[in-house]
């Protein structure tokens, strides 16, 4: 009999261990960190799970013959400590809730840092992507820059060089001009010239044919050569006949030995720009 209550007692013990989480349910929750771990559930169910799968006991079936021995096992889960087959287990249940914990948080950690690094890398080259845009636009804007004074220089001496080209035109219009009054005064002297030249002739013929042998009609004919020539000769020197025509004034009165040092006209007393050459003779 007292080997039979010995293996009762002993089998009650161990069908209240394998229960004894579903008879109490306000032990103490197992410590999660804050932050780590959000979606386990509490213990309490993880037990009573365990305890379905394990074995389904009535309570009422249960007889004991040493009440101290329940209600020791009662404390102890009001205490927190989690027993299997009669042993402690809460110190393996915590370890392995700790192992968990640090295996979440090193993997955390490492995906953090993972991230960061490649937030780092992703901001550098968008720096550095932004940075060559910025030079490039730099670089695009100096070239405008550059175009664009370039252009305003060019502007500006193309209307010079038209401004020039309107002030030549203009001068030689009026050299044109200017040549061509010459031209006409140069051959109204000329045609003078010619004139009083044949005049002289005429006179030297009408004198010849008169036959004319008087010293007194010879005087005089001397003195009209000698004033003819005499009107020919350069107002400056008197030794060469006139062959300069001085400009602007226009008096036909210098030869061309005096031509290089004579820079007043002899007649007007006006200084000359330029001179042109005449051809009296033909």
């Amino acid at each position: 009999m007292i080997d039979q209550g010995n293996k009762n007692v002993y089998g009650n013990q161990l069908k209240f261990g394998n229960e004894m989480n579903q008879i109490e349910t306000g032990v103490i929750p197992m410590y999660i960190p804050s932050g780590l771990i959000e979606t386990i559930p509490p213990v309490d169910l993880i037990s009573r799970k365990r305890s379905r799968d394990l074995c389904s006991f009535d309570q009422s079936d249960l007889s004991f013959s040493n009440g101290e021995f329940v209600n020791q096992i009662q404390m102890n889960n009001r205490k927190g400590i989690f027993t299997f087959l009669g042993e402690d287990i809460s110190m393996q249940i915590y370890q392995q809730q700790f192992e968990i914990d640090r295996f979440i948080h090193q993997h955390t950690e490492k995906m953090r840092s993972e991230i960061e690094a490649n937030r780092r890398i992703n901001s550098m080259r968008l720096i550095s992507v932004a940075d060559e845009g910025m030079k490039r636009l730099k670089s695009k804007d100096d070239e405008i820059m550059k175009i664009g004074r370039l252009n305003r220089a060019l502007e500006e001496k193309v209307k010079s060089l038209t401004v020039d080209n309107q002030i030549w035109q203009q001068m030689a219009e009026t050299n044109e001009a200017t040549a061509n009054v010459l031209r006409r005064n140069l051959q109204q002297i000329l045609t003078q010239i010619q004139q009083e030249n044949d005049r002289g002739a005429m006179v030297d013929d009408d004198e010849s044919c008169c036959g004319s042998n008087y010293d007194d009609d010879d005087g005089v004919e001397k003195n009209n050569n000698n004033k003819n020539k005499k009107g020919r000769w350069c107002r400056n020197c008197g030794k060469e006949e006139f062959g300069v025509l001085l400009l602007p004034c226009r008096h036909l009165c210098i030869c061309t030995v005096c031509e290089s040092s004579i820079n007043v006209c002899p007649i007007c007393k006006s200084f000359k720009n330029a001179t042109l050459h005449v051809n009296i003779n033909n």
